[in-house]
């Protein structure tokens, strides 16, 4: 019979650098949210052709989407910390999707301004 595989080491740094980044995660996201805010102008040049709902919901989706990608990455990072595998890489992938989501929602609310 073989023995049952020894149960992993924690690693203190990657503990230390998963949180800290995470914090980073977690003010980027409502700098980025907060950034979202203003996409509201885009609809200043609207005249008659512009679609409001559309850039209702860019605009919406540029603020929410953030605290939602942090979420994940929380979670996420939970999880793999709590198996003790790796977990820094969690954070810097959602900080690039926070920041590729709010470019696709920027991207939406102007493609409705005629």
């Amino acid at each position: 019979m073989t023995d049952a595989a020894a149960p992993r080491t924690r690693r203190t740094w990657d503990t230390v650098l998963t949180i800290v980044l995470l914090v980073v995660d977690l003010v980027t996201a409502v700098i980025l949210s907060y950034l979202a805010i203003f996409l509201v102008f885009a609809s200043d040049s609207c005249g008659v052709g512009c679609n409001s709902e559309l850039l209702s919901f860019g605009v919406l989706l540029g603020f929410v989407t953030p605290y939602i990608a942090f979420a994940i990455a929380l979670v996420a990072s939970i999880v793999l910390l709590v198996t003790r595998r790796r977990a820094f890489w969690v954070p810097i992938v959602a900080f690039v999707l926070e920041i590729g989501l709010l470019a696709g929602a920027a991207a939406l609310t102007f493609s409705a301004v005629a």
